[in-house]
């Protein structure tokens, strides 16, 4: 402590001198600074950087924005339909916009057989940097769903766009004949992701941008001894696989990657992440809007399961019930691996897994081949190898 101390004032009292003028002749050019050249070069490269960066932030808000009131208005939507379907107030729902020039759009939902008629229950006024565009500005439309049945009458489609950037906009379409509500999202979902030397191919479903197939990615998680009831981070093929386009089965923690964050990327490519509860929630209001969120531990819906099922037999046995693949989404009966390490359900079962927990389990969704509804699941034990498939960020 004492050396230190007096290193402290021998350094306090050197003397600073200036450098004579023949040294500063010497150093020449360092004494001038930036040539006025360098100094537009730098100029010039802080602008465009600024330049990007600005115009990188506003189009992050923009999306923002418009991503935010789109699931805002289809949640709207498709509450108002359930509110038909259950015949809550024993009338037809409906959805009325406004998209009136030179102020603010809104929509109202109502009952009745009609807006004219109707009785309105909730106003909506979009943020001031979104508009619609279908109706078209100036102009009003309506959509009722039918009492019990909940099929649509009036439009076919609202379509919303930003008022910064007219080419970021977004679609919802109503499906007079199966009732279903659809979001057409203005992003890109690339046709084909290319991960670790292999292919997967992609879907839009509703809101979202979904690989159409299993994750087959290996971390070395192959390579690690299974351990009965206990979540090692294994993962592997069904036994006798690998078999063609059906993938890994991974425990909980090595489809993670080790995080416990819902919605971490896990083993997905850089820029997708493994879904989290509400997400595949999402994913299934977009196929059958008679789910709802807060049912648990069921089978949920009518017939959605059916929608993300591939067809045929090849990897379903029959009857496969309700399969049409409507939806691209293409799941397969891969079957699992279990508590104490057996295989089972092969063709008949398909589990996949979320980045949420519950009480020490992990949540999950799965479908059969006897089932076209989806099932939803909190107390899949994390040992259990399930399939995984990744979802866009």
């Amino acid at each position: 402590m004492k050396i230190f101390n007096k290193f402290r004032v021998s350094l306090r009292f050197i003397p600073r001198k200036s450098p004579p003028k023949a040294r500063l002749a010497l150093l020449g050019g360092a004494s001038k600074g930036f040539t006025m050249i360098e100094l537009l070069i730098v100029l010039g490269i802080t602008v465009v950087m600024g330049s990007i960066m600005t115009t990188n932030y506003f189009g992050y808000q923009t999306k923002q924005s418009l991503n935010g009131t789109s699931d805002e208005l289809l949640g709207s939507l498709r509450n108002t339909q359930q509110s038909a379907i259950t015949q809550d107030g024993e009338s037809a729902w409906g959805i009325y916009v406004n998209a009136v020039t030179d102020e603010k759009d809104y929509y109202e939902i109502f009952y009745g057989d009609s807006y004219a008629a109707g009785t309105v229950v909730s106003t909506t006024t979009l943020p001031t940097d979104v508009q619609f565009s279908a109706p078209a500005q100036g102009s009003t439309a309506e959509i009722v769903f039918a009492k019990s049945t909940g099929i649509p009458s009036g439009e076919s489609y609202f379509s919303i766009v930003s008022t910064r950037n007219s080419s970021f906009a977004s679609t919802i379409t109503f499906n007079t004949t199966s009732g279903l509500i659809d979001f057409i999202p203005n992003f890109s979902c690339e046709e084909v992701v290319s991960y670790d030397d292999k292919s997967y191919d992609t879907v839009i479903i509703g809101s979202q941008c979904w690989m159409a197939e299993n994750l087959d990615y290996d971390d070395g998680c192959s390579l690690i001894t299974w351990v009965d009831a206990t979540d090692v981070g294994w993962c592997g093929y069904y036994t006798g696989g690998p078999f063609a386009n059906e993938g890994l089965l991974y425990q909980w923690s090595a489809a993670m990657d080790g995080s416990t964050t819902a919605g971490a990327q896990g083993l997905c490519p850089t820029g997708w992440h493994i879904p989290t509860d509400a997400e595949w929630c999402t994913l299934e209001q977009s196929v059958d809007s008679s789910i709802t969120c807060d049912e648990i531990d069921s089978w949920r819906g009518i017939d959605g399961g059916g929608k993300l099922k591939e067809t045929g037999y090849t990897h379903w046995n029959s009857p496969n019930t309700g399969a049409t693949n409507s939806s691209g989404f293409t799941a397969l009966g891969v079957g699992f691996r279990g508590y104490y390490g057996d295989f089972g359900g092969r063709l008949g079962l398909a589990y996949f897994w979320s980045s949420v927990e519950s009480g020490g389990n992990g949540v999950g969704r799965n479908l059969a081949s006897t089932e076209a509804r989806i099932g939803r699941g909190e107390v899949f034990p994390k040992v259990d190898g399930f399939s995984v498939r990744c979802v866009k960020n």
